[in-house]
């Protein structure tokens, strides 16, 4: 018999990890101009949550992360 503390072991160990990069604000594995747009309606308030937004790792997501992820798709970035 397990207790309870090694059940919650047993089920972390088996979950499965997706990472999800950052930049990809809708979290479809692409950084592209759509998380773009996410970034831009999260600091509208139009959308509550993101994947993976704050770019560029100042504690905010905001128009700055749009235009990083803009140009990462543009592959000046």
């Amino acid at each position: 018999m397990i207790n309870v503390f090694e059940a919650v072991l047993r089920m972390s160990a088996a979950a499965t990890c997706v990472r999800i990069e950052n930049g990809d604000a809708n979290g479809d594995g692409l950084i592209n101009s759509i998380d773009a747009a996410f970034v831009l309606r999260y600091d509208a308030g139009i959308l509550q949550t993101i994947a993976a937004g704050d770019v560029s790792t100042d504690g905010v997501i905001n128009s700055i992360d749009a235009a990083l992820i803009l140009k990462h798709d543009a592959g000046m970035f």
